[in-house]
């Protein structure tokens, strides 16, 4: 089951995370460089994203393991079902790519920390593990929402459901799991000692 699983990914879904991966790290940096001409946009852009996000802040002002690896978790979910759905999991990549492209820019502004330090230092420590979770769910459904499109069909719906959820559980809520603890634990300590 898991040997299957495995030649899924690396036969369908390999070369869409690779693109996916791809397309995040350049819409990042396009992003970047227009917030970085903008930063009164950065700014609105990051006062939206903490309006939205404050339930993952606790009292003592800092980010809830718990809460954060849930939200996590959901989003992750979205972008697989987005993209079953039809491919709008790539309008909500661009969106997610948008506003880490202002975050590195409102560091910037706000606390004159260069972009490089601030992704170095807050975004890299858990982003490797978060973004490869994401990536991984917007390629699943990617591959799945287009797959009933194509004439040769080599799965049936139940093996591609079967496919998606090993690779969900055994991949995916990992990978959120070590960047919630990373983002809710590490990072923080990065940050003091890097910035």
């Amino acid at each position: 089951m898991f040997g299957e699983t495995t030649k899924f990914f690396s036969k369908h879904i390999l070369k869409l995370f690779l693109l996916t991966l791809g397309a995040i790290i350049l819409l990042t940096f396009a992003f970047s460089c227009y917030y970085e001409k903008n930063p009164t946009a950065a700014i609105e852009e990051m006062q939206s994203f903490k309006a939205a996000t404050t339930n993952l802040i606790t009292s003592n002002n800092r980010i809830s393991f718990i809460a954060l690896f849930l939200n996590n978790i959901k989003a992750g979910t979205f972008y697989l079902l987005f993209g079953f759905i039809a491919p709008l999991s790539i309008l909500v990549t661009i969106i997610l790519t948008k506003s880490l492209g202002a975050a590195l820019v409102y560091s910037q502004v706000e606390n004159s920390i260069p972009v490089w330090k601030s992704l170095l230092a807050s975004v890299l420590p858990h982003g490797i593990f978060e973004l490869s979770a994401i990536c991984l769910c917007v390629s699943i459904g990617l591959y799945i929402g287009t797959y009933w499109f194509r004439k040769n069909k080599v799965y049936k719906g139940k093996q591609l459901a079967k496919y998606t959820i090993i690779l969900y559980s055994c991949f995916i809520v990992p990978l959120m799991l070590l960047a919630a603890l990373i983002e809710a634990y590490i990072t923080p300590q990065i940050g003091t000692m890097l910035l």
